[in-house]
C-alpha cells in the first residue's frame, strides 16, 4: 500500500476516531460528575456527623431543656404531663398555676389522677378521683402547711393546718359547715363544737388559769361556764374563778347564778 492509499484510509477512519473520542469524553464526564457527587455526599455526611459529635460533646447529656413534656404509654395514650409557666387548656382543666410548673399523672384508662404544682405562694399536691373531683389537697406555704380532705361532691370535710401560732384541726359537714375544731395554740389547747349554722355551742380549753368548759346558745352567747377563768364584770372588775366554779348567764351574757 502506497502513501496515497494510506492517506485515503486515514481520512476514512478519522471521523470514526473522532466519534469514539467524543463518546469516551462523555463517559469520562459522567464518571467525573458521579465521582464528584459521591465525594460531596460523603463530605456532607462527614460534616453532619462532625456537627452531631461536637453538639453531643459540648452539651450536657443529663440536662434536657423544654417548656413541656408529655409521657405516653406504648399504645400512644398520655399518662403524664409536665409543663412550665404558660397555661394550656389541659392545665386549666386540671387547675394549673401560671406562676410555676405543674406535673400531672393520670391513668389513660380512668381512675384518679395526681397534680403537683409550685408557685411563689408555695407548693400544692392534689389527689383527684375518676370524676375529676379533688379528694385530698396538701400544701406548703410561707405561713405553714395544710391538709384538706374532700368528699365525692368536692366539699371539704376535714382540714389540718400548722401555723406559727400552732396547729389546728377542723371537721365539716356535708354542707361545708364547720362542726368541730381542735387547736393547740400558744395560749393552750382548745376544742370547739358547732351547730348546723356554724355557731359555736360548746367550748373546752386549757389556759394559763386552768381548764374551762363553756356552753353557748344559738346566738353564740355563753350561758354556762364550768372551771377556771378570768371574767371582766360590767362595772370593769376582773374576777378570777377557780376550777370548781360554776357560772350561769342569761341571754344578755349576764351572770344570774354562780357557785361558789
Amino acid at each position: 500500500m502506497n502513501a496515497e492509499e494510506r492517506l485515503e484510509n486515514l481520512e476514512t477512519l478519522l471521523p470514526l476516531v473522532e466519534r469514539e473520542l467524543a463518546q469516551v469524553k462523555r463517559r469520562n464526564r459522567r464518571v467525573l460528575i458521579a465521582a464528584l457527587a459521591g465525594a460531596g455526599a460523603a463530605a456532607l455526611t462527614v460534616f453532619v456527623l462532625a456537627v452531631v459529635l461536637i453538639v453531643h460533646v459540648a452539651a450536657k447529656p443529663d440536662i434536657i431543656r423544654a417548656r413541656a413534656f408529655i409521657l405516653e404509654r406504648a399504645d400512644g395514650l398520655p399518662c403524664a404531663y409536665l409543663t412550665a409557666t404558660r397555661l394550656t387548656p389541659f392545665e386549666r382543666a386540671f387547675g394549673g398555676s401560671e406562676e410555676g410548673p405543674m406535673l400531672t399523672l393520670m391513668p389513660p384508662d380512668g381512675g384518679g389522677y395526681l397534680t403537683l404544682s409550685a408557685s411563689k405562694q408555695g407548693a400544692m399536691l392534689r389527689l383527684s378521683d375518676e370524676k375529676s373531683k379533688v379528694r385530698a389537697r396538701l400544701g406548703a406555704f410561707k405561713e405553714g402547711g395544710s391538709l384538706q380532705l374532700f368528699d365525692e361532691n368536692g366539699t371539704a370535710r376535714a382540714g389540718l393546718i400548722a401555723l406559727k401560732d400552732g396547729p389546728g384541726l377542723g371537721l365539716y359537714d356535708e354542707n361545708g359547715k364547720v362542726r368541730a375544731g381542735l387547736s393547740a395554740l400558744k395560749d393552750g389547747p382548745g376544742l370547739g363544737l358547732y351547730d348546723e349554722n356554724g355557731k359555736v355551742r360548746a367550748g373546752l380549753g386549757v389556759a394559763k388559769d386552768g381548764p374551762l368548759l363553756e356552753l353557748y346558745d344559738e346566738n353564740g352567747k355563753p350561758r354556762a361556764q364550768l372551771g377556771a377563768g378570768l371574767v371582766t364584770m360590767p362595772d370593769g372588775r376582773k374576777i378570777t374563778y377557780a376550777e370548781s366554779s360554776i357560772r350561769l348567764s342569761n341571754a344578755e351574757a349576764k351572770v344570774i347564778w354562780q357557785a361558789p
